[in-house]
């Protein structure tokens, strides 16, 4: 079973897609899906893309007994440090001071124990550097994979299919 999201305000969802709103929907999500069936006794894989990262990361770190494995694919380490690349120096500590706290991936994926992570970035991502999913994954706890693909911002999965989901069943091999 796969569940694919549009949060609030992104793809062709209607409504104000505030980080308070996003969580909230994760979570009405996450809970629908637990209800489910047709998943019972199957393994639950969190994958965000890009801001879903955030998403992704936190949901996973609030209800990790539950899941088998976190896939981050061209995420950032923070919504401040994702800001600062394009903002002047001048607004740097306004944008820590107002942003700093806000879905930290760098910070949350310190306390995902014991599940599997992967992180996928393009090499070519034109839209957020490398280093920030670098900087989420020296912080996450083993086990945990970095995939480097050789194209851009969330581009791996369409274009190097067959290389992602051989991590991601190494992935689910962890456990």
């Amino acid at each position: 079973q796969v569940y694919a999201v549009d949060f609030r305000g992104y793809g062709k969802s209607t409504g104000k897609p505030t980080h308070v709103n996003v969580a909230k929907d994760a979570e009405v999500v996450y809970t629908k899906m637990k209800e489910n069936k047709n998943i019972k006794n199957t393994k639950i894989i969190v994958y965000g893309a890009s801001l879903g990262c955030q998403i992704a990361t936190s949901l996973t770190k609030k209800h990790q007994e539950e899941i088998n494995g976190l896939i981050l694919d061209g995420g950032f380490a923070s919504f401040a440090d994702v800001a600062k690349l394009y903002a002047p120096k001048e607004v740097h500590t306004y944008i820590e001071n107002a942003l700093g706290k806000m879905y930290t991936s760098r910070e949350e994926i310190k306390e995902i124990k014991n599940i599997p992570k992967l992180i996928i970035h393009g090499k070519n991502d034109k839209s957020i550097p490398i280093n920030q999913s670098e900087i989420v994954f020296k912080n996450a706890q083993e086990p945990k994979k970095l995939f480097v693909s050789e194209k851009g911002h969330l581009e791996a999965l369409t274009l190097e299919t067959d290389t992602v989901f051989k991590h991601i069943d190494n992935l689910l091999t962890v456990q």
